[in-house]
């Protein structure tokens, strides 16, 4: 069978027997009046799988944060790159990204080639090819203006949206120049936030607008929370090694990249990190394919292959899943630390890209969500 033709089948093929499992989990669960009530209720549901998601991440940042944030790129980060490229588009643009690429594939193809150049001289500069935390200021503003520009001009924005995004693009320049180590310390942390904003600007209605602020309230308190040491001492009760870490993480060494004055606690400041990151592929991942969504009701396996392959193109999805299948392979056959060096390599643009995209969203629509 033809390989390309074979992929594609097999995706579709996934999907049909995951949703078969799921037929059979909805049949059991849904004679319940109560579950049935939210899982046919955008808002709730949302709400409450984020607060049940918290739950899990807090307990995992608080006994073996290291492996959280070993094993979170390793299953969920590939794929949310994807969806992080899919939804900045679909927060900036009510065309699917396909008409992108259909029409308007320069652009994209130009982003593509800036983010080499830029890798290629972070490499040059700093000798790490998967450093997000060495600062070079005039680099990183530069990609953050070519991103905007590329997103802007392949969702063909009307000219009146730039100014907007000025207000955020000239400001993060000029940090990102004056202070460059501060900035990327401080925006690696804090780009977990960044998808908040696209949950809370993409809501249909009022209802699901509190939502969204009340989970960013909600992750708000808990970072603060783990980021201040009260979950320290019950780390220590069970014995974790914070030096030597995981899979070239260590907890103590990751934190003080983080904390450039040593004012708060590195290993503290690890832990609320590790919360985020989780957190961060949740909103990705499961609280904007959710919330875009035309119907109130969470898609299938099968609805979720058809949209993909609607917003990126039959041939792209294929590729798409090679790469996601790829990068497991590569964490599989080099090891944890050369996995995850390479996956940071590949990620690095797309927290800045996420950045770039805020102010280019288009504005709440407010609209009643469709019945299926």
């Amino acid at each position: 069978m033809d390989n390309p033709v074979s992929m594609n089948a097999l995706l579709h093929h996934s999907a049909a027997r995951l949703d078969v499992v799921r037929a059979r989990f909805l049949r059991l669960t849904l004679r319940s009046a109560l579950l049935r009530r939210i899982f046919l209720d955008r808002a709730l549901r949302l709400l409450i799988l984020f607060g049940l998601f918290q739950v899990v991440a807090l307990g995992l940042c608080s006994i073996v944060p290291v492996w959280q944030l070993v094993l979170g790129p390793l299953l969920y980060g590939y794929a949310h790159l994807v969806s992080s490229v899919r939804y900045v588009h679909h927060g900036v643009s009510a065309d699917p990204p396909s008409r992108a690429l259909d029409r308007r594939w320069l652009p994209l193809a130009a982003l593509v080639g800036v983010y080499g150049l830029y890798r290629v001289l972070r490499l040059d500069i700093t000798g790490a090819p998967a450093s997000e935390w060495a600062g070079i200021g005039i680099v990183d503003g530069l990609f953050v203006v070519m991103a905007a520009a590329a997103v802007a001009w392949a969702a063909r924005l009307s000219r009146d949206r730039l100014p907007v995004a000025a207000l955020i693009v000239v400001p993060l320049c000029l940090l990102l120049w004056t202070s460059p180590r501060v900035t990327i310390a401080t925006l690696a942390f804090g780009h977990n936030f960044v998808g908040f904003l696209y949950w809370i600007r993409m809501a249909n209605n009022r209802r699901e607008h509190r939502v969204a602020l009340t989970c960013l309230a909600m992750f708000s308190l808990l970072t603060v929370g783990v980021a201040t040491g009260l979950l320290l001492p019950l780390r220590a009760l069970v014995g974790i090694d914070l030096e030597s870490g995981t899979g070239g993480v260590s907890l103590a060494a990751l934190g003080k990249m983080m904390t450039p004055d040593g004012s708060m606690s590195p290993e503290a400041i690890a832990s609320a990190f590790a919360l985020g990151q989780s957190t961060h592929y949740f909103v990705w991942l499961k609280a904007l394919p959710d919330q875009v969504h035309d119907h109130v009701v969470s898609t299938t396996y099968r609805q979720s292959v058809r949209l993909l392959e609607r917003d990126f193109g039959a041939s792209l999805v294929r590729w798409l899943a090679w790469g996601v299948l790829g990068g497991l392979a590569l964490w599989l056959l080099l090891g944890l630390e050369a996995g995850r060096a390479i996956y940071f390599a590949v990620a690095g643009f797309h927290g800045l890209l996420e950045l770039a995209g805020l102010g280019l969203l288009r504005g709440p629509v407010h609209r009643p969500p469709a019945r299926c």
